[in-house]
């Protein structure tokens, strides 16, 4: 994981997101001052609220995924998660501050699991270990969070995330990502825009290609 710092909201979110979601939660609770409106009462919270923010979580995160730190590449599948359940803090559903730009696979191994939060974690806390391509704790880690970093592997050292960095350290190096496949190459630049663990643990080992050191 690396440290993410959490992007102002949109200027608009609270007309598309936090008062329309607001008004879905008076009718959930029951709240007489709820606007009526047409319809069986809701049972249920309104995902196509929160969604109307996810090319907003894209830009304003550069398309990294805040728990595996991979870049999502527009092909595939991203999500707005709320990183305290909205299944147990639903007053949190429409809530900027509790979103999370994630990879949809991500999301789902995550659940309603309590995780650490990619806001508050620091760089120096992890390395990505490069014959594994996991996630590792460093020394720095604070030991009163290992029951957290305990549920948050799960996610981070998914073996399809390690696939990920690994295919993207063999690009690097100019080496087929798995075998039939042929060569990539990526240059520096797109390695720490695409897996800035990587390139982190490759520095930090001093393993970057002789014109990058």
């Amino acid at each position: 994981m690396i440290r993410v710092s959490l992007a102002p909201a949109p200027a608009d979110f609270a007309d598309r997101v936090g008062e329309p979601g607001e008004r879905v939660l008076m009718e959930l609770r029951g709240d007489p001052a709820a606007p009526t409106r047409r319809g069986p009462r809701r049972k249920q919270l309104d995902p196509t609220i929160w969604a109307r923010v996810l090319p907003d979580l894209r830009r304003v995160y550069h398309r990294r995924c805040a728990y595996t730190a991979l870049f999502v590449f527009p092909e595939a599948r991203d999500s707005v998660d709320h990183f305290k359940p909205k299944e147990r803090f639903p007053e949190l559903a429409y809530t900027w501050g509790n979103y999370r730009y994630a990879l949809l696979d991500a999301n789902r191994i995550k659940g309603t699991d309590d995780v650490l939060d990619p806001f508050e974690v620091l760089d120096d806390w992890f390395t990505v270990n490069l014959d594994s391509f996991k996630v590792e704790t460093t020394v720095l880690f604070p030991a009163e969070r290992r029951a957290l970093w305990q549920a948050t592997e799960k996610i981070v050292n998914a073996p399809m995330f390690c696939d990920g960095r690994r295919w993207r350290h063999e690009a690097y190096f100019g080496r087929a990502a798995a075998p039939g496949l042929p060569p990539a190459s990526i240059d520096l630049a797109r390695l720490e825009l695409e897996a800035p663990m990587v390139a982190r643990a490759l520095r930090a080992k001093g393993l970057l290609r002789a014109g990058d050191l």
